[in-house]
């Protein structure tokens, strides 16, 4: 048997429980991808050990822990037996059928007549079908294929040489060439009885194929045996505990690598914490049992379950107004719904901008909450003498325009709008008075020039 498999395949072979919904998302994401590569990752492969002691963790729920001998059961011993008796297979689907009507083996000759018409557009081709031959496999080397390949020739002369009569020259034939056409010979397998059927004719469609698990047996191993056809009781009994315990405690290890963070130990566990001087690092803290494992992978699932709350809060709450803000909830490709408050109307303010030409302007960092006081600087500026970089008859060339800016304002999902308008928090950020929560669930203001 092979060492590894993907999930979904231990899952066709019945080494695994099948997943679906969360589920199968808590399984995904768990095991992980090699490389933690963003395009065209390849999932880890599994071993029937390694996922039967991933599933027993897993249903047993969080908080369980387990020692090795504390995993024996039907999921270990199966996968056991599967890696010591047991090979994958792709065969014929048992479940083929044949619909029993004209099952031949062989090729078909398509002798056909070809008229050739000059139309609007060129020259327009008319094949017609005049009769079929069918060959068999085993009339291949028999005089009655020979014969039957005279004809074909002499039937591709005869067709060219009508279609030259007509003035037709080779350049002017049909992409797809004439004369390829005149005799047509497939792979044939004789007409189906239920063509047009959904049923699937092993015959005549081919026979579909499906990937078991089980042994090849008796004397020349010609028979297959099925995994899934035996006494699944009778097997398990006959399956030795003692081995199945060496080949967890062996498995266990292969489950706690940095690539694969699957199992921990209770023994010991790390946390990222800080200290009283604020400096982050990683503490390891003893405590439990020597040989108790749990799955680490209820950290990122609580996450996940508390993103999907968020999400679903976040697309109920998608364009609710209130006291001057609105919800906007926007949907992200692989982190759920995000939401913020942001203004109904966009919050302004002016800056002084000095214009040295058509394409060239200097921000001069004097910034004012309302148009009139920087029209009034404005004014002040452009009738004082200055010495600027570019003059003309003594003067500067250079003037100074007022450009309104929205502030991009945005507030966490859980800020309660009530608090404060948009305009008020404008200001209270302008003056330095915005409280400890506050600054939490905003942002620093940022400047976009809008005009």
């Amino acid at each position: 048997m092979r060492k590894e498999y993907t999930r979904k395949d231990l899952e066709r072979l019945g080494l695994a429980v099948v997943r679906e919904g969360d589920d199968k998302v808590n399984f995904d994401k768990g095991i992980g991808h090699k490389g933690n590569r963003t395009w065209s990752r390849e999932s880890f492969g599994l071993s029937p050990m390694q996922i039967a002691i991933l599933d027993t963790l897993y249903d047993a729920g969080e908080g369980a822990t387990f020692t090795p001998k504390q995993m024996i059961n039907d999921k270990t011993r199966l996968a056991w037996y599967a890696g010591r008796k047991l090979g994958s297979f792709t065969l014929d689907c048992r479940t083929n059928e044949s619909c029993g009507h004209d099952e031949f083996e062989g090729y078909v000759y398509s002798f056909n007549e070809i008229t050739v018409e000059q139309g609007e557009y060129g020259y327009q081709c008319n094949q017609k079908l005049v009769k079929k031959v069918r060959i068999s496999d085993d009339e291949h080397n028999t005089d009655k294929y020979t014969e039957l390949q005279g004809e074909k020739e002499m039937w591709k002369a005869t067709q060219l040489a009508l279609v030259r009569e007509a003035g037709i020259t080779y350049e002017q034939l049909p992409s797809y060439r004439l004369e390829w056409k005149a005799i047509e010979n497939d792979r044939y397998k004789g007409e189906c009885a239920w063509l047009g059927n959904d049923r699937r004719c092993s015959h005549h469609d081919g026979p579909k194929r499906e990937f078991v698990l089980g042994h090849y047996a008796g004397e020349s191993k010609e028979t297959f045996v099925y995994f899934d056809e035996q006494d699944l009781e009778t097997i398990l009994a006959s399956v030795n505990d003692d081995f199945v315990l060496d080949e967890i405690k062996a498995t266990i290890p292969k489950m706690k690598t940095e690539a694969r963070e699957w199992l921990q130990s209770t023994y010991e566990s790390s946390e990222y914490v800080t200290d009283s001087e604020g400096n982050k690092k990683w503490v390891t803290t003893h405590h439990g049992k020597r040989g108790h494992y749990s799955l680490t992978w209820w950290h990122g699932i609580n996450r996940r379950i508390k993103e999907q709350g968020e999400s679903l809060y976040n697309e109920s709450m998608d364009g609710t107004e209130k006291n001057g803000w609105v919800f906007k909830a926007t949907k992200s490709y692989n982190a759920g719904t995000k939401g913020e408050w942001v203004p109904i109307t966009p919050v302004e303010h002016y800056e002084i901008v000095m214009v040295e030409s058509e394409w060239n302007s200097k921000h001069t960092g004097l910034v004012y909450r309302t148009k009139d006081e920087a029209l009034t600087v404005v004014e002040v500026l452009n009738q004082s003498n200055r010495v600027s970089r570019k003059m003309m008859d003594g003067k500067s060339t250079a003037e100074f325009i007022v450009r309104a800016e929205e502030l991009d304002i945005h507030m966490s999902p859980h800020f309660n709008p009530d608090t404060c308008t948009p305009v008020d928090y404008a200001s209270m950020e302008y003056d330095c008075k915005l409280t400890k929560e506050l600054k939490e669930q905003g942002c620093n203001l940022v400047h976009e020039v809008t005009a």
